[in-house]
């Protein structure tokens, strides 16, 4: 009886621990909204809030699918190319988060392009940058 209580800890401790590791990464834009999140069990691809795909991350760097260099997320901050903070994950900076929303299904990632060169990663900026992290992602498609 005893044996059986622990088994199911332990079942319960691991299903815990997996549904806590597929929620990923909330990525949050400057008004405290969940905006985007990173899944890190399947490939560190960035989706938004609908489920589209939008990026992924190799490294530190913030690709689109098209193959576009985007920026880079790094210490839970997302970075674009002018060394503006564009978002973050919780806890990374002092801003309130709001409630993150239900999230929708998630879409099939397209195949990933041939990357261009990645740019020189410039100095991080004190103020954030205007273009919202929404918007940010949408630039992959352009």
């Amino acid at each position: 009886m005893k044996a059986h209580r622990i088994a199911i800890s332990i079942i319960v401790l691991f299903l815990t621990v997996g549904i806590a590791h597929a929620e990923g990464i909330t990525l949050f834009d400057y008004q405290g909204e969940a905006t985007a999140y990173i899944d890190t069990d399947h490939g560190m691809n960035i989706y938004v809030w609908d489920g589209k795909p939008v990026a992924y991350i190799e490294g530190s760097s913030i690709w689109g699918f098209n193959g576009t260099h985007l920026g880079w997320f790094k210490e839970g901050i997302v970075w674009n190319h002018d060394g503006y903070a564009v978002g973050f994950s919780e806890g990374s900076i002092d801003i309130v988060t709001k409630t993150e929303p239900g999230k929708g299904i998630r879409q099939i990632p397209p195949m990933k392009s041939i990357k261009e060169i990645e740019p020189v990663r410039p100095m991080h900026q004190e103020k954030r940058s205007r273009v919202p992290l929404i918007l940010f992602f949408s630039s992959e498609n352009e």
